[in-house]
């Protein structure tokens, strides 16, 4: 949280100075976030029982723990990685941030289907 916190801060301020123009687009975060949170979990799902039906040796126990570890929110250290690529730092956080708010419900309900 406190490397989500130092870059959210960092790029408040560099917002304030219009040095890059770029501003992080409410839209952006919410189908960004939809695709960690959702649509990850269920491809991940999909991919696993596909490979089940297809006559792959992956048990039901170790398909649930794939879902479930693809449906936890992004994780902090995909800021470090942006910074370190040059991606928006600010677009990354707030995708970070508000997974893991709606983690908390996104995982119960994940952890209740599989």
């Amino acid at each position: 949280m406190f490397t989500i916190g130092a870059v959210l801060a960092r790029e408040a301020l560099s917002a304030a100075d219009h040095r890059d123009g770029r501003r992080v687009l409410p839209g952006d975060v919410a189908w960004l976030t939809g695709l960690k949170l959702i649509a990850h979990p269920v491809l991940v799902w999909l991919l696993g029982r596909g490979a089940i039906l297809a006559g792959l040796p992956l048990a039901e126990a170790s398909l649930a723990v794939l879902v479930l570890v693809a449906a936890l929110p992004s994780a902090a250290n995909a800021s470090m990685l942006a910074e370190r690529f040059g991606a928006d730092n600010g677009r990354i956080a707030a995708v970070i941030l508000v997974s893991t708010v709606l983690g908390f419900f996104t995982f119960t309900v994940v952890a209740q289907l599989v």
